[in-house]
């Protein structure tokens, strides 16, 4: 479901401000060319979701502003609220787990874009626990150099004249912790960063379990989670494994051909190791991967039982 209004935003997310939200949305807005032709922009549509988190009641973040590294070393690309208007204030992540805010659309320089950075502001980052339990939110890095997300493959393009869609898929529950000495709750995002060149484009959830072979659900730590990462045509996904169930979910996929690993993944989400023989699912015998077909039709489930170390 996408939300084309701004109205539609405020009431989804804040419920206030829709008049504001409204006066900033007609249409997108101009980012310069350093240094060149201001002709010579593409449109870039930025997109926020997230993942269903049964344990949390709320995880608000409050994005400053986006910034887009060059490949090249050029001059880093700032988009703030001027240019996304879905920048406004804090956001609870977890009422995206069903819906994909649309922070905005804007005209940025042509080229490719190797990192983005999303920069937080400093106060309006919390976490709320069931039962009412409220908490600061500490981002490490996230105020001062933003919260770095690399490109899988391949980059992010902007090309002249066309739209390309950035999707964020905010893992908000695998990215929070509490720290051990000091009861401190921490968040080291993990995001999923997804580019396509169609505007609005058809996403698909891959959900499914992961067990072991006496059929436990596989379990990782706080600092070494175990996760379940898609990798394909259309990008790259993790979803940590639920502890308890051995389930996991990936809400926001897009259609394609994807292989399917499962390892313990360190907090930037890359495998700390090799990743776990899959014994059976979707024809894996003994492989490290297994095959996914994702459609634009029903939701994929993904059932695997793991060989452990």
């Amino acid at each position: 479901m996408w939300m084309k209004t701004r109205a539609a935003l405020a009431c989804a997310i804040i419920g206030i401000a829709a008049l504001v939200v409204l006066a900033g949305c007609g249409g997108g807005s101009d980012v310069g060319v350093p240094g060149g032709d201001d002709s010579e922009t593409g449109s870039l549509q930025v997109l926020l979701t997230d993942a269903p988190a049964a344990d949390l009641a709320e995880v608000w973040v409050n994005i400053a502003e986006i910034q887009l590294v060059p490949e090249d070393d050029g001059e880093i690309i700032v988009l703030d609220e001027n240019m996304l208007p879905g920048l406004i204030g804090p956001v609870d992540l977890l009422t995206l787990a069903e819906v994909t805010l649309e922070l905005g659309e804007a005209n940025v320089p042509v080229g490719s874009y190797q990192q983005i950075r999303l920069v937080l502001h400093p106060d309006g980052n919390r976490i709320v626990l069931p039962g009412d339990s409220e908490h600061v939110l500490t981002v490490p890095s996230g105020v001062q150099s933003g919260v770095k997300i690399n490109f899988a493959g391949d980059s992010l393009v902007i090309a002249e004249g066309s739209t390309t869609t950035l999707l964020l898929d905010f893992m908000a529950a695998p990215s929070v912790h509490q720290a051990g000495q000091n009861g401190m709750w921490i968040m080291r995002p993990v995001i999923n960063a997804t580019v396509t060149g169609e505007e609005g484009p058809q996403l698909q959830r891959v959900r499914g379990t992961v067990r072991t072979r006496a059929g436990q659900p596989v379990e990782g730590s706080a600092d070494t989670p175990v996760a379940v990462i898609l990798e394909g045509e259309n990008g790259r996904q993790i979803a940590h494994i639920d502890g308890e169930d051995g389930s996991f979910e990936i809400p926001s996929v897009l259609p394609g051909e994807y292989q399917l690993q499962v390892g313990p993944v360190d907090q930037n989400g890359e495998l700390t190791g090799a990743p776990f023989p899959i014994l059976v699912g979707n024809g894996g015998q003994g492989a490290v991967s297994v095959e996914v077909t994702v459609t634009d039709g029903d939701p994929v489930s993904v059932d695997v039982t793991v060989d452990l170390p």
